[in-house]
């Protein structure tokens, strides 16, 4: 029987901001005709600006539409494809995912740069607030925790794994574990014992007082693992952590979780778009535009493949 961790009902965000930014090719409809125009090629130039003109016509009447809409969900399926011209333009990250995440998962989020896959992470990890949409964990409804209660609810279940290690630069590879069972108000004796152990677990006990600067990138990544590992989350996410690892390194961190998550139970979830992460998952959720596309579930026959 399944047991759900994490479930995500119909969520959506939106993000605005007072930047001007151009439509995907209005721009440089604009910089080509000037360019024209400047050799002294009028008619060309003139063709372009009349094309500039009626994407920017078009844009107006969709931005009038936009603002007769008083429905939420219209309002996001619609800002979708729409990006203003003006002082203010919105974009659609994530529309309408709904999914359920089990305890003991594997899993990864796919898909290309813009899809929404750090969006999804980071509304997981209660970084970001979903525009509309509810998001629970086990019990507990996360959809409008206040800061502290999301500080508070991150500190007691979940672990992070980041792309870029995200040590502290002057502390060793034990204080750089221990600092996060300081924050977790763990007695000095019961965190001297749990960092040494996880130090052993990923193999790095030779190393306990070296520096990150002192250490190779797969080593600074196996403290990291060590670090999120010794506060004893339910869950870890990790974002696209084998981007800066070569992929002798990357493959060795990738069965070190899969240890941890057979061994501990430990769920883990994954953004990436790194073929040998997808690969090793056992569940791939698929994003793009903001929505998923599809999922695969494999077999432990695939795996061992």
């Amino acid at each position: 029987m399944s047991n759900p961790l994490i479930t995500l009902e119909r969520v959506t965000r939106i993000y605005r901001t007072s930047e001007k930014v151009f439509l995907p090719g209005l721009g440089d409809l604009f910089d080509r005709a000037r360019d024209l125009n400047h050799a002294r090629d009028t008619l060309s130039a003139k063709k372009l600006l009349g094309a500039y003109r009626d994407l920017k016509e078009n844009l107006e009447d969709k931005k009038q539409a936009l603002h007769k809409m008083g429905n939420m969900a219209d309002r996001a399926k619609f800002l979708k494809e729409l990006i203003y011209t003006e002082d203010e333009f919105a974009v659609t990250a994530l529309l309408n995912v709904s999914l359920v995440i089990n305890q003991g998962e594997f899993t990864s989020i796919a898909g290309p740069s813009g899809s929404g896959k750090s969006t999804l992470l980071n509304i997981i990890a209660t970084l970001e607030e979903p525009s509309f949409g509810s998001v629970q964990f086990l019990d507990q409804d996360l959809t409008h925790l206040k800061e502290d209660e999301r500080a508070e609810f991150r500190l007691r279940n979940l672990g992070f794994v980041f792309q870029a290690y995200n040590l502290i630069p002057v502390l060793s590879a034990f204080e750089n574990i221990e600092y996060a069972l300081i924050l977790k108000g763990i007695p000095s004796n019961v965190r001297r014992k749990r960092t040494e152990e996880v130090l052993k677990y990923v193999g790095l006990e030779d190393c306990t007082h070296r520096r990150p600067n002192k250490l190779s990138g797969g080593q600074q990544q196996r403290v990291a693992i060590a670090r999120a590992l010794a506060v004893e989350p339910k869950l870890i996410l990790a974002d696209e952590i084998t981007a800066n690892l070569d992929s002798k390194t990357a493959i060795s961190i990738l069965t070190l979780m899969e240890q941890i998550n057979k061994e501990k139970g430990t769920t883990f979830i994954f953004s990436s778009h790194d073929p040998l992460v997808l690969s090793r998952a056992r569940r791939v959720i698929y994003l793009r535009d903001g929505e998923i596309l599809k999922e695969e579930l494999k077999t432990e026959e695939v795996l061992s493949k």
